[in-house]
């Protein structure tokens, strides 16, 4: 069984969020999401600081986290798109309204 290291991971998720949201959501954003996601899954909170200090990233912790703050303030994510992720990632597509 082949190790997938978290790079690989962060690409992979990108790259689902991608096709799902159709290039309406620009690269940038879509790491964001990806690396907001995989925090809030390793901390477990939804505490923007203790979310940037766990980022895969370069950056230092408070980049991290003004950066989330801005997309958190400024960006109006389309619910509709979000909301088409989630149903299609589901196992079961029979008797599921939108």
């Amino acid at each position: 069984m082949k190790k997938i290291n978290d790079e690989s991971k962060s690409r992979e998720f990108t790259s689902i969020l991608d096709t799902h949201f159709q290039g309406k959501v620009n690269l940038s954003r879509l790491k964001l999401i990806t690396m907001f996601v995989f925090a809030l899954c390793k901390v477990q909170t939804v505490g923007f600081e203790k979310s940037a200090n766990t980022f895969d990233s370069k950056s230092l912790t408070c980049s991290s986290l003004r950066r989330i703050q801005r997309f958190i303030a400024q960006y109006a994510l389309n619910l509709y798109l979000i909301a088409k992720l989630i149903f299609g990632l589901l196992p079961q597509k029979k008797n599921l309204l939108i």
